[in-house]
């Protein structure tokens, strides 16, 4: 999965190093696709990224079956700070229990993110989450009981109303 910002383009997969260069599944290259060494995840996430975000402030939101990112607890979403280093500030405490498959970032920091996951840090999700700026559950959004199945992909609107799909 990849996201463009400003004429680079951030890479997110399962690898362990682009063109020869350390980075822990989640790079970001320049246009002529050289990586772009101001960006370091050398310390990344400890399992595959199945989607990534490109927020307007150029940090990067990320998804996918990892339970660490440096080091530091991170349950499956988490986000980069321009520098590829962990925003510390955006905390999902307990994470989704199952894999993130899509991520969206929204302009005011917060966050939607979508995959196989039921609870979200102890409160029923099923499947679609929006996440306060600060990466805690955002409660004003219910979503009944959720999704019945996995929600593989999200498309973000003009007018802010998220599409799901899945199985």
């Amino acid at each position: 999965m990849c996201s463009s910002d400003l004429g680079k383009i951030v890479i997110g997969g399962d690898f362990t190093s682009y063109a020869g260069s350390p980075r822990l599944r989640v790079a970001r290259l320049n246009a002529d696709l050289r990586l772009d060494p101001s960006f370091d995840t050398t310390l990344g996430p400890d399992g595959p990224v199945f989607s990534v975000w490109v927020q307007g402030d150029g940090r990067v939101l990320i998804g996918g079956n990892f339970t660490n990112v440096a080091g530091i607890a991170r349950a499956r979403v988490a986000r980069l700070n321009e520098d590829g280093s962990l925003d510390v500030s955006f905390d999902p405490r307990g994470g989704p229990d199952q894999v993130v498959r899509s991520v969206i970032g929204l302009d005011d920091g917060s966050a939607w993110a979508a995959g196989d996951f039921v609870l979200v840090d102890g409160f029923l999700r099923a499947g679609i989450v929006k996440l306060n700026t600060d990466g805690g559950v955002d409660l004003g959004f219910q979503g009944g009981y959720g999704t019945d199945g996995s929600v593989n992909a999200m498309s973000l609107q003009p007018d802010g109303k998220v599409i799901i799909a899945g199985s």
